[in-house]
């Protein structure tokens, strides 16, 4: 299967969390020299976008920004990217990621030689026809977390990292090799599923009840993919040919297959 990437017509500038809030902290900061060159670097960006000659986009960066326990920098830095992005803003990176697995189930569904993924999957919006029609004033809303779920959400990176480290060590200390380590990676789609489906039928013999978490969780890592798979063949519920996509070579070329 190949992967065919289409290109926007403009360019599009990336800016890494890091680079937004130094950025902002040169803009908010005492350091004149370092604010001007923060200024220059802004004016250049918005110069070029309102040339439609440049695209600047919000994305997940407000994630990790509003991590911060500096109010006044988050704030300033949620400004800033209003500014540079006049409005445009990326799909959740999940989002994209489900999109892309259901254009491949298509494909394979389909028996197709290529599949494409076109730019505008990435934005909410025809990102130039947004531009196009923008007024004077830059309307961005946002929904602020509590200090409590920030904390959470701090709490459960922090877990997922010691996690992650743990198999790491886990890997280096038997001596397992990078290829064979990637490739139980590529098929941890499928074996959360059977996991999952392991789970609740060993309840369902057991006489319990699956909790209401159980069932969300079931219903997003198992329920999902399933309707996915349904609809791009349209068979029923296929749970052995959704799990035989998981695990073939046309799914993990998403992201190993160099676009054509």
């Amino acid at each position: 299967m190949n992967i065919e990437i289409t290109q926007p017509p403009i360019p599009v500038l990336w800016l890494d969390t890091w680079c937004l809030l130094t950025l902002t902290r040169a803009l908010i900061g005492v350091d004149e020299t370092k604010k001007a060159e923060a200024e220059e670097v802004i004016r250049l960006v918005t110069k070029l976008t309102n040339e439609r000659k440049l695209l600047c986009p919000e994305g997940d960066q407000g994630i990790e920004i509003e991590q911060s326990n500096n109010d006044s920098l988050v704030e300033s830095a949620r400004s800033l990217q209003a500014r540079l992005s006049q409005g445009i803003k990326l799909q959740y990176f999940q989002t994209i990621h489900d999109l892309q697995v259901q254009r491949m189930m298509k494909a394979v569904a389909h028996g197709d030689s290529k599949v494409v993924f076109p730019w505008t999957d990435i934005f909410y919006r025809d990102p130039i026809s947004e531009l196009e029609t923008a007024g004077q004033f830059i309307v961005s809303v946002r929904l602020t977390p509590s200090r409590d779920d920030l904390d959470a959400r701090i709490a459960s990176n922090k877990s997922l990292a010691t996690q992650w480290e743990l198999i790491r060590l886990k890997s280096q200390s038997s001596n397992r090799k990078y290829e064979p380590q990637l490739e139980a990676e590529f098929k941890t789609e499928s074996i959360a599923i059977r996991k999952i489906l392991n789970e609740l039928a060993m309840k369902q013999l057991s006489g319990e009840t699956a909790t209401v978490d159980e069932l969300l969780v079931a219903l997003g890592v198992v329920g999902k993919p399933l309707s996915w798979w349904k609809r791009a063949t349209g068979n029923e519920v296929d749970l052995v040919g959704a799990l035989a996509f998981f695990e073939s070579e046309d799914y993990r070329r998403i992201w190993t297959a160099p676009p054509i």
